[in-house]
């Protein structure tokens, strides 16, 4: 996958910051992620599943290719990973902050059921 050139989206359309080069592609990924304020917080999900893009970094984290994520996360198409790459490596922030509230969240959980042994 080539470099993304960032663009804005006006009117629906999507704009390059800079001339494309002379026999450029493009190709739009991140129309793929979506956030809803009911699904996981507002976490970043791909297309309008419950799949978050966090969850996808996870799996590659601890080694798993994208055909063991597609595998496991079913439904989805390489296209789906790759929008979530480009999503991830563009939103480095906001996917470590859900990675610690969704730890944070486990934990409380974790919490909650030795509390009631």
């Amino acid at each position: 996958m080539s470099a993304p050139i960032p663009g804005i989206v006006t009117n629906g359309v999507v704009v390059p910051s800079s001339p494309l080069p002379e026999g450029a592609t493009v190709r739009i990924l991140l129309s793929w992620i979506a956030k809803h304020p009911d699904r996981f917080g507002g976490d970043a999900c791909v297309r309008d599943t419950r799949i978050t893009v966090w969850g996808l970094v996870a799996y590659r984290r601890v080694g798993l290719s994208d055909a063991d994520i597609a595998q496991t996360a079913q439904g989805l198409t390489q296209a789906d990973l790759e929008a979530a790459w480009a999503y991830a490596a563009a939103n480095e922030s906001e996917i470590a902050e859900a990675e610690i509230a969704e730890a944070i969240r486990a934990n409380d959980i974790a919490v909650a059921a030795a509390d009631e042994v």
